[in-house]
């Protein structure tokens, strides 16, 4: 291999590592600020973190389209009067093409809820798509629902999915 074409080689090598990083840093400092968020009650310190026109998917809601409607959102949630006591997020997968990006992922969280006797526990999944825009990642879809059946606790979650497996 000549010096000229292994020169190229390593320039590409290292801006496909630096794309790559960029958005691992940013996913990363994403998990960071969602997790403060949760644990202090301080949902609009994730607000720049999205596109003007992002929209998010959140379980058992309606779908929430833009700032607008997420600042209604968390301003809703805090007077719910709900605290979080333990929340992590653990990416499981990276996907980048172009000026969008896909992480994957899971949650696990404990609250306590106003009227309920008990901490409660949840761990679920979720996705986030991040579009690259003026150069600056953010997250433009978000989507998350949790693992546990809210059913089951009512007896039938587990045979409902059984009898429709059974139909098929």
């Amino acid at each position: 291999m000549n010096k000229k074409a292994l020169i190229t080689l390593f320039l590409l090598i290292s801006s496909l590592t630096f794309a790559q990083s960029d958005i691992n840093k940013f996913v990363e400092k994403t998990r960071k600020v969602f997790e403060e968020s949760m644990l202090t009650n301080a949902g609009e310190i994730v607000l720049p973190l999205y596109a003007e026109d992002a929209i998010s998917f959140p379980s058992y809601q309606p779908m929430l389209k833009g700032k607008a409607e997420l600042i209604a959102q968390i301003d809703m949630d805090k007077q719910v009067g709900f605290k979080v006591l333990k929340f992590k997020l653990t990416t499981m997968d990276i996907v980048e093409s172009g000026d969008l990006a896909i992480e994957t992922g899971t949650y696990d969280m404990s609250m306590e809820m106003p009227g309920m006797p008990e901490a409660i526990n949840d761990q679920g999944k979720y996705i986030t798509i991040y579009q690259k825009i003026n150069g600056e990642w953010k997250i433009k879809y978000d989507m998350w629902n949790t693992d546990i059946n809210p059913w089951g606790s009512m007896g039938g979650g587990d045979e409902h999915n059984e009898s429709e497996e059974g139909e098929m």
